[in-house]
């Protein structure tokens, strides 16, 4: 487990980039006809022969005097995959470090999930709701896209985007650009977020019920106010006693 993942981050780090471009164009090939996927059992197994032919033919031959070892298992290849391993063995070495490096990283992981779930428990209802409506637009704005182009041509965007992120130069350009794609970034939230609170008060202000007092129309009647504007008022307060019935 832990020789494929190095294998890929060395793959996608372009530290070979002969092996690097032949994983991007296998890459590309399978995205634009899926049904390459079957031939996949069939390649691992000749390139996993492959690779064991050549280190048998590198190694010097053995003494067919020799006693072969005997195990439990009846394929000659399991062998390898269950031979005992010495405590001070150097593959056992790495393979505890990375055990323990795996573990570290989970422990990130969740220490990292737990500072952020207040966002998610409603312990601030107003923050929740805000997050709420914005994965309701992103999962709008997704589900319009998945809809609209074929997945395949998604996965290939994906891919060929990711291999070519992990290049020197898209690293330097990111290196010297997100600073000021941060800042830029950061008031255009803020702007996003003011505008959206405006709207919101606007709107809670409209959905608000006034409150209008009789009296005060008395007190302008008695005044000699208009008799026009004493009428109006007087429908006014009738439409809002009867919509607060009805509420």
């Amino acid at each position: 487990m832990f020789a494929a993942r190095d294998t890929l981050l060395l793959l996608l780090s372009w530290h070979r980039p002969l092996e690097t471009m032949l994983a991007l164009v296998t890459y590309c090939c399978v995205c634009l006809s899926p049904g390459l996927l079957l031939l996949a059992p069939c390649t691992v197994l000749l390139h996993w022969m492959t690779l064991t032919h050549e280190k048998r033919a590198s190694t010097p031959a053995r003494d067919v005097s020799s006693p072969k070892p005997t195990g439990t298992f009846p394929l000659p290849f399991t062998s390898s995959f269950f031979l005992p391993m010495d405590e001070a063995s150097p593959e056992y070495l790495k393979n505890l470090q990375n055990l323990q490096n795996m573990m570290g990283e989970m422990s990130d992981l969740y220490d990292a999930v737990y500072a952020r779930v207040h966002h998610f428990d409603w312990s601030s209802e107003t923050e929740a709701t805000r997050l709420f409506q914005g994965l309701l637009l992103v999962t709008a704005g997704v589900a319009c896209v998945v809809a609209l182009v074929p997945f395949r041509y998604l996965a290939l965007g994906g891919g060929v985007s990711l291999f070519i992120a992990n290049t020197r130069f898209v690293k330097y350009i990111v290196k010297q650009m997100m600073p000021q794609v941060l800042v830029i970034g950061q008031l255009h939230l803020e702007s996003v977020m003011a505008n959206y609170e405006a709207l919101e008060q606007q709107l809670e202000n409209q959905m608000a019920v006034v409150e209008v007092s009789l009296y005060e129309h008395q007190k302008t009647q008695e005044a000699g106010g208009d008799g026009s504007v004493v009428s109006c008022g007087c429908v006014v307060c009738v439409c809002v006693c009867v919509y607060v019935c009805m509420c």
